[in-house]
């Protein structure tokens, strides 16, 4: 796994192409692609999780939300569970981190301050189609 640093940095308050791209930096890390050749969906106003998914289902995968750690009480998977968590930043704004074995695990934020307090939900990265996961990374 390659961790990915986020290249944009400004809250949902700022214009959609100058918006931060901590989501897109944490899917890239996760899918083993550079940051730039995720779009930043976070941009996007209104159904941007629809064009995430859209995104990964074209790559075999998808995301499913959780609000809570749904690996919480399955100790066993916990350590090896890398999950997408968003909550409060600590520069005022929304912010997703990857979070492994209840914990941060890489901030795509170059000050890696993470998040303030627990995360409020967590995406899981799912694997739908061995097929065409396979095609896109084999690319």
């Amino acid at each position: 796994m390659k961790l990915q640093r986020q290249t944009k940095f400004a809250g949902a308050e700022a214009p959609a192409d100058e918006r931060g791209d901590c989501f897109a930096a944490c899917l890239a890390s996760i899918t083993g692609v550079s940051v730039d050749a995720v779009p930043n969906f976070c941009a996007f106003d209104g159904a941007w999780m629809d064009r995430a998914n859209a995104w990964l289902v074209e790559r075999g995968l998808m995301l499913v939300t959780f609000e809570g750690d749904p690996f919480r009480e399955m100790r066993e998977y916990r350590q090896h569970a890398i999950m997408i968590a968003s909550g409060p930043g600590p520069r005022g704004h929304r912010h997703c981190v990857l979070w492994r074995d209840g914990a941060l695990f890489h901030d795509p934020h170059p000050s890696d301050d993470g998040l303030v307090g627990d995360p409020e939900e967590f995406e899981i990265v799912c694997l739908l189609d061995a097929d065409a996961f396979n095609r896109r990374s084999n690319t």
